[in-house]
């Protein structure tokens, strides 16, 4: 170890942008290698190394901060030669998404229990190939969303000073981020939404009192309902996958859904994106803001969609993935919790052989994936703990009593900390408290609802954070970086996202 320790020594000198999610190696080590090899591939530029952490499910990825001010650098200036450039690739992406959708669809047509061990595992590598391309150009994202934030916004407090008009800041900042497109939340919302209009139209919600079983018999009944509401679990089953695995949604799931939407009165506005898209070019006409800062905040515009459909492709390929990492462990005795820290180069017939339960549950309770050009490296047990010692400090904070982010949406709130770093915690969450988290996906919108406030540790005005507490008028301070690691569970705090400044109480 002491010689493994010598060797990547330099990367403790690196200066991170830390993001923790959850997570397992297999279902993101590849996407994050495309990074490094991928990006140089599609596009000339990107990564030069990475580092994961992993533990029970929970992952921090290290973000090389020289990396992301690079590759936002080489964006810039193709923008600049070429204005196209982005559409340009946006539209790549987009064609690599296509490809790997219809051989998803290809999956869904086999008995994935009767085929051969070769050709499940062959199968297996193809679909992770799939996963990886399009991935390996929309590292992009990152590139420009963690280090492009900040100038926007303080471009336009500059600009806004400039004529005197500073007060406005907050109002402005929320109109010029508010999305123009739905997102695949949307579309969900969308599709429920019409589903209960469907119910009030027949008269038909006393129905939805009953029980589950009882209303699926009664569905038969009501031919264009149940196509209706099958469909939403055909069209949304994977919304609460993530990175450390895949959960189906069932029909009772989204029957609950219904259920839900029927109280609450949901309902959804179709118009609100033209709105959105009014208000942002009558703020352009009114501030009479340059071209220059127009452009910046179309491009980050394209980021928000091209990050949301990337999202929801990666949500429905680790449906897949797991799907077959679950199939090949069978074979080898090996269940899909411990198949989740395999390396995919290690999904080979003879190498899982030589794997055993022990070496994957070490990896389970702690494991760090270092990614080189061309070189993948992992450790667990005393390696994982020498290296996890060394980096400490770039994740250790100071005790404080106000933390300060980024405006995602405006408002104040007062209330009690609860801390959800992964899913399991958003069980525990109660209505009226503050939602602190290192940064929220799918899965977390049920918490979020229930929140006077939403706090991160990361994540841009593009994020999933910043998108979501608009659309529920939710006050949201993002990128504090140090919220999960300084806040506690209990603790009472006002948060201003007028002013991105979450202030501890007591």
């Amino acid at each position: 170890m002491k010689s493994d320790l010598k060797k990547f020594a330099y990367l403790f000198k690196r200066r991170w942008y830390i993001q923790s999610f959850n997570s397992t190696p297999n279902l993101l080590t590849m996407g994050a290698m495309s990074g490094i090899e991928g990006c140089k591939k599609y596009l000339g530029y990107g990564y030069t190394h990475f580092l994961n952490f992993y533990k029970n499910g929970f992952g921090t990825m290290y973000y090389d901060r020289d990396d992301l001010h690079h590759i936002a650098h080489q964006l810039f200036a193709k923008v600049k030669k070429n204005p196209k450039y982005l559409e340009l690739l946006v539209q790549r992406s987009d064609r690599l998404t296509k490809q790997a959708y219809k051989f998803f669809r290809r999956i869904d047509s086999l008995r994935l229990d009767q085929l051969p061990t070769p050709e499940l595992i062959g199968l297996y590598h193809q679909a992770y190939d799939y996963y990886v391309k399009p991935i390996s150009i929309s590292h992009i994202i990152e590139g420009f969303t963690l280090t492009a934030d900040i100038k926007i916004k303080n471009q336009l407090f500059k600009e806004l000073e400039r004529q005197n008009k500073g007060q406005d800041f907050n109002k402005v900042f929320n109109v010029l981020t508010q999305p123009i497109r739905p997102t695949f939340f949307h579309e969900m919302i969308e599709a429920l939404s019409d589903v209960i209009k469907e119910i009030n139209k027949q008269k038909l919600s006393k129905i939805f009192k009953l029980s589950n079983r009882e209303i699926i018999k009664y569905l038969s009944q009501q031919p264009k309902l149940k196509g209706m509401i099958y469909g939403l679990q055909e069209n949304f089953f994977w919304m609460h996958n993530n990175y450390s695995g895949a959960k189906v949604l069932t029909i009772n799931y989204f029957l609950n859904e219904v259920k839900t939407g029927i109280k609450d009165g949901l309902s959804y506005y179709k118009n609100i994106f033209k709105q959105n898209k009014k208000a942002k070019d009558k703020a352009v006409q009114k501030y009479g803001f340059g071209r220059g800062f127009v452009k910046m905040f179309k491009m980050s515009d394209i980021m928000s969609y091209w990050q949301d459909d990337r999202k929801k492709f990666f949500l429905i390929a680790i449906h897949y993935l797991d799907e077959l990492l679950k199939e090949i462990g069978d074979r080898f005795n090996l269940p899909i919790s411990l198949m989740r820290y395999a390396l995919p180069q290690e999904i080979w017939a003879a190498d899982l052989a030589k794997l055993n339960k022990i070496e994957l549950s070490g990896r389970q309770h702690g494991c760090l994936v270092i990614g080189l050009s061309k070189k993948i490296k992992i450790f667990s047990g005393s390696d994982y703990k020498i290296f996890k010692k060394q980096l400490a400090g770039q994740e250790k904070k100071d005790d404080q009593k106000e933390l300060n982010g980024l405006c995602a949406s405006v408002g104040k709130a007062v209330g009690r900390v609860t801390i959800c770093r992964t899913v399991r915690d958003i069980a525990q969450f109660r209505a009226g408290d503050i939602l602190v988290a290192p940064m929220t996906r799918p899965e977390f919108v049920p918490a979020m609802k229930k929140a006077l406030a939403i706090v991160t540790d990361e994540g841009g005005i593009t994020s999933h954070a910043a998108i979501i507490s608009r659309e529920l008028g939710k006050p949201c301070v993002i990128g504090t970086k140090i919220a999960t690691a300084t806040l506690k569970n209990g603790d009472y705090v006002e948060v201003n996202a007028n002013h991105g400044v979450v202030k501890i109480m007591k």
